[in-house]
């Protein structure tokens, strides 16, 4: 497992994406760019809704990829319903479709959302 921990501040989501990709150079291009694509969303998620200090940890097992992103605030997110000319909205329904499953953990002091995918033979 990896962990690393961002500021809160426009930094966060870049360092992640970044963080991300070096973790899963040894997948497929296309596994990572899903993986860093959904790790940013909830990232960004963290420093919108939250600010503060965020956790990211990265489990990489043979069969799947589960990225998990902890901030300090309790409120869950929801999946929304943006309409077309609405610039903001969409993260998690990007989440929703790619990710094989997701979810929320609500933690003292803040909450946990994360994603899983399953790899297969990648």
């Amino acid at each position: 497992m990896i962990v690393f921990r961002l500021d809160g501040d426009i930094s966060a989501p870049g360092a992640a994406r970044a963080a991300v990709r070096h973790a899963l150079s040894r997948r497929s291009a296309a596994l990572c760019d899903v993986a860093v694509l959904l790790a940013d969303e909830i990232v960004t998620n963290a420093l919108v809704h939250a600010g503060g200090e965020i956790e990211v940890k990265l489990e990489d097992s043979h069969d799947s990829i589960r990225v998990e992103v902890s901030d300090s605030s309790p409120a869950a997110p929801l999946l929304g319903s943006p309409k077309p000319q609405d610039e903001r909205g969409r993260g998690l329904l990007i989440v929703d479709s790619l990710a094989s499953s997701w979810g929320v953990v609500q933690r003292a002091g803040g909450k946990s959302v994360w994603f899983q995918l399953d790899v297969g033979d990648d």
